[in-house]
């Protein structure tokens, strides 16, 4: 008996979810006054532009350190005595370049904010 009863319960239920709510309507939304509506966000190309200079300069910080890192002194055996890290400026440039990346997150957030006329 409850098996002939959750047979037709699974025969009469629509495909998906989807096509049930579609087949009532739910749907379809009535118009809608303009003053309700939200305003475009802006292009905010300028915290874009900040973002992805400072995701480079980090990018470029980390290369720059990984790549220029050798020795400075070495002894008869070719072993590594007084490691360098590499130039100065890469590390600067990647802390920079974090900087940038989070003013420009911060700038991009306040921008995507909407506030009430």
């Amino acid at each position: 008996m409850m098996t002939t009863l959750l047979m037709a319960i699974g025969l009469i239920a629509p495909p998906s979810l989807g096509d049930g709510l579609r087949a009532i309507d739910a749907f379809g939304a009535p118009a809608v006054d303009a003053r309700f509506l939200p305003r475009p966000t802006p292009a905010q190309t300028g915290a874009r532009l900040m973002i992805i200079t400072g995701a480079a300069m980090v990018v470029g910080g980390l290369v720059g350190a990984l790549l220029t890192a050798g020795c400075n002194t070495r002894d008869e055996e070719n072993r590594c005595l007084d490691a360098r890290v590499g130039e100065d400026i890469y590390p600067s440039l990647a802390v920079l370049g974090l900087g940038l990346t989070m003013t420009g997150t911060y700038w991009f957030r306040r921008g995507s904010i909407s506030e009430a006329p």
